[in-house]
């Protein structure tokens, strides 16, 4: 009777992983970047850019590809596209000049807008790709946890009302965390999720 009930209770907890979790999961992850895709098209429209301005049709494009990548995104395939750029340096190194191309300009207050668009758009990303497995549930709450304590650290010291400056992705947590993982593996984690989306 026992291993009945605990058939029925593993059975059941597949099934709501499979058909409610994993689908609201993508739900969340969707509608975050499609906030993100909003608020990049309000910046460009109230600070008289324009949505003709090359950057603009840049970041949403990518968030675009984000969208696409969010179905078929998995902890494997990531693995799979890492071991590729091992492999591959050169064809590696030229698929991400070519992915960071279109986001050069000489703005400096809109270069910083766009790398914060992207470092928040790879983080929504790599919540989605660690949040549909349980070992990356577990990663992702204590990432989670440190960047709460380091947020609410620095949120005590920072001024009211402060703009973007063209620096300020350097004061960014995950900005941070990304710099130190591209110091010890010479390996974007940011730049390689946004290939994924990106590439064909």
């Amino acid at each position: 009777m026992n291993d009945i009930m605990l058939g029925i209770a593993i059975l059941l907890t597949l099934l709501s992983w499979r058909f409610v979790y994993k689908p609201s999961l993508l739900d969340k992850t969707r509608d975050e970047l499609f906030d993100l895709r909003q608020e990049i098209r309000d910046y460009f429209l109230k600070s008289g850019r324009g949505l003709d301005h090359p950057l603009y049709a840049a970041l949403r494009d990518l968030i675009n590809g984000h969208l696409r990548y969010t179905e078929s995104l998995t902890m494997t395939r990531f693995v799979f596209w890492a071991h590729w750029h091992s492999k591959h340096p050169t064809d590696a190194e030229q698929l991400r000049l070519r992915v960071e191309a279109p986001f050069q300009t000489n703005d400096r207050e809109l270069a910083a807008f766009a790398m914060n668009v992207r470092l928040r758009a790879a983080g929504h990303m790599y919540g989605h790709m660690l949040a549909n497995t349980v070992p990356g549930l577990i990663v992702l709450a204590l990432v989670g946890m440190v960047l709460a304590v380091v947020m609410s650290k620095r949120s005590q010291s920072k001024m009211p009302g402060a703009r973007i400056s063209a620096d300020s992705q350097l004061n960014n947590p995950l900005a941070q965390i990304f710099d130190r993982v591209s110091r010890i593996t010479h390996w974007s984690p940011q730049t390689a999720m946004e290939e994924c989306a990106i590439a064909p």
